[in-house]
């Protein structure tokens, strides 16, 4: 019987209302390692979080389909393959990602979402 623990996965993670380089910032706060404005293609405007002690990479690009906020503030993470023991890194990435309480008391959608990965990582 396959279990979570068995499964790898992918997310990703849009963001509205913070720089690309805000966004790579905030994951690096919690996976260490490296922050690298790629640049190139320049339409999705690419940085990348390497991972400290792994070969991981985080990569922070353009969104285009959050056409509702200005272009550099439209941002989606795509996270390397994880796996369960990844949850808590998870956790705590959305955590500074997720968007503050509106004046409302209100919080914003953050959307996600799970991609499995088949293989081996």
């Amino acid at each position: 019987m396959i279990t979570l623990k068995d499964v790898n996965w992918g997310i990703e993670i849009e963001c509205v209302g913070q720089t690309r380089e805000t966004v790579a910032r905030a994951i690096q706060s919690v996976v260490g390692g490296e922050v690298v404005h790629v640049g190139t293609p320049t339409v999705y405007d690419p940085w990348e979080v390497r991972e400290a002690g792994t070969n991981r990479v985080w990569k922070v690009v353009a969104d285009s389909s959050l056409s509702n906020v200005p272009a550099d503030l439209r941002t989606e993470v795509v996270s390397p393959i994880l796996g369960y023991a990844d949850i808590t890194v998870i956790q705590r990435t959305i955590g500074k990602l997720h968007p503050a309480p509106t004046n409302r008391g209100h919080v914003l959608p953050l959307p996600i979402r799970f991609i499995p990965c088949m293989g081996n990582r």
